[in-house]
């Protein structure tokens, strides 16, 4: 995918991360989005709010990442705000808006933005490869519709995985784990 049609730009804005996303989301740029997150971890943020007014397109690593970041940082407090027309679709088409808050406010002004789309993911590499199985077993791990599409997926890619980096290289992503996902209201 070019980077010329995805933009990924981040932020602290107050106690919050908050991301904005437009034109096609996929696998490459997920790697990025988690690492930033990752480090501002460390400051405790409350919520990661994704920005999605201009995506056009997003994969399933992409929705995985998402839910990786649900997991990381609470199921209230990844917010989904203002997906465009063929987002919101796309999110519907899988379920997925069941799992996030969606809410529809502005970006925030005055914020400093770090460029995260320019920082692609080499598909050969081990932090890409790593992130492209922990999203497809996230959605595995969802009950309902994901769950059934992705888990043959999520084993599969489990095992490539392993094959290429090792069995201790996935000692912290593991299929089947049961537990409570909670869905919502559609909106």
């Amino acid at each position: 995918m070019s980077q010329a049609l995805t933009k990924i730009l981040a932020a602290r804005a107050e106690h919050a991360i908050v991301v904005q996303i437009a034109g096609h989301v996929t696998a490459e740029f997920c790697p990025a989005l988690r690492d930033y997150c990752a480090e501002e971890c460390a400051s405790r943020p409350t919520a990661v709010v994704v920005h999605l007014r201009e995506v056009e397109h997003f994969d399933s690593t992409f929705l995985g990442t998402l839910l990786c970041l649900r997991g990381r940082f609470g199921e209230e407090c990844v917010v989904l705000v203002s997906p465009g027309t063929q987002c919101l679709a796309g999110l519907k088409r899988m379920g997925a808006h069941l799992l996030f808050p969606i809410r529809d406010e502005p970006l925030p002004d005055g914020i400093e933005w770090t460029v995260l789309s320019d920082r692609v993911a080499e598909r050969e590499g081990f932090d890409f490869q790593h992130n492209v199985v922990e999203a497809h077993v996230e959605l595995a791990r969802t009950p309902g519709p994901l769950q059934k599409v992705y888990e043959p997926i999520a084993r599969e890619a489990e095992r490539e995985f392993t094959e290429r980096h090792g069995k201790d290289s996935l000692s912290s992503v593991r299929l089947p784990r049961q537990r409570s996902v909670g869905f919502r209201d559609s909106p």
